[in-house]
């Protein structure tokens, strides 16, 4: 495997070490035990983000769900007075925020997006087994 795609020990951490050393021990060489431990590292940081990607958004980023009127008033009444903001722009943003606070309070719509997320993951998880199998197949 190139070394150049291979990360430095000390780019992946504490523990590199030992799982290069348990990788020798099964027969590897030096250089492909540490694509082998990269490559496996790899992976878990993949497993580790499709895990954080069924994480419900934090409440405090959750916007509130006031209807239409309210946003509208609230964006209103909040604006700057020198902004000169017009009518229809404190409709829009008001718009956006009401329909913002529908999705972040609606389960379907929310499950939607971690479906979503764990969908453009998959591609990824992927090429992280294709290269644990690459970096396992070679020679020892």
């Amino acid at each position: 495997m190139n070394a150049l795609l291979v990360p430095h020990e000390s780019e992946l951490g504490e523990g590199f070490s030992l799982l290069v050393a348990d990788a020798i021990r099964l027969g590897y060489s030096e250089q492909d035990a540490g694509a082998v431990v990269a490559a496996l590292r790899l992976g878990r940081a993949v497993i580790e983000a499709k895990h954080s990607a069924y994480d419900d958004k934090p409440e405090s980023e959750k916007v509130e769900p006031l209807t239409q009127r309210e946003w509208i008033r609230s964006v209103r009444d909040t604006q700057i007075p020198d902004s000169q903001m017009e009518e229809a722009d404190i409709r829009w943003v008001g718009n956006l925020m009401f329909k913002q606070g529908q999705q972040d309070h609606n389960p379907v719509f929310q499950l939607g997006v971690k479906i979503e997320k764990h969908r453009k993951l998959m591609r990824y998880e992927q090429r992280a087994v294709n290269q644990i199998r690459k970096a396992t197949q070679t020679k020892k």
